[in-house]
């Protein structure tokens, strides 16, 4: 009887530290790198806002996690706390695509303006009332 408990209890641990082992190397999981990653997808800002508002739970499955291009018209530019933020509006709606930019991206994005046309790749993480968007970089800075 003894030695069923004592294999039952030896192979408890051995699944403990199997499901510790498989967290903790999910967890130290380096992140994409998006500057050198294809886009999985390009649109626009009104393209991507509308996919969100006519299904938002079908481009939820589409969308989130991925690596998405935007090509589109600056709305606003903020910087706050080390943390710049880009927005592209659309003009049919309230929403907005909402990009985080990553920190080397600072002084590129300090140059930008509103109303200048640009590409920022970034990995959607949801809709919530905008697209949001993070880990962002800038693809180009041409004024059109």
């Amino acid at each position: 009887m003894r030695s069923k408990v004592y294999k039952m209890i030896i192979l408890v641990c051995m699944l403990a530290a199997i499901a510790i082992l498989i967290a903790l190397k999910q967890y130290n999981k380096p992140h994409t790198d998006i500057r050198n990653s294809k886009p999985e997808m390009v649109m626009t800002p009104p393209d991507l806002i509308k996919e969100f508002v006519r299904d938002e739970n079908t481009a939820t499955k589409l969308y989130t996690e991925k690596i998405i291009q935007i090509n589109g018209i600056v709305n606003d530019i903020n910087t706050s706390d080390e943390k710049i933020i880009v927005t592209f509006k659309d003009g049919e709606s309230e929403s907005s695509v909402i990009c985080h930019m990553q920190a080397e991206e600072k002084s590129k994005t300090l140059k930008l303006q509103k109303g200048q046309k640009i590409s920022v790749k970034g990995m959607c993480s949801g809709f919530l009332l905008d697209v949001m968007m993070v880990r962002c970089v800038l693809i180009n800075e041409k004024n059109e």
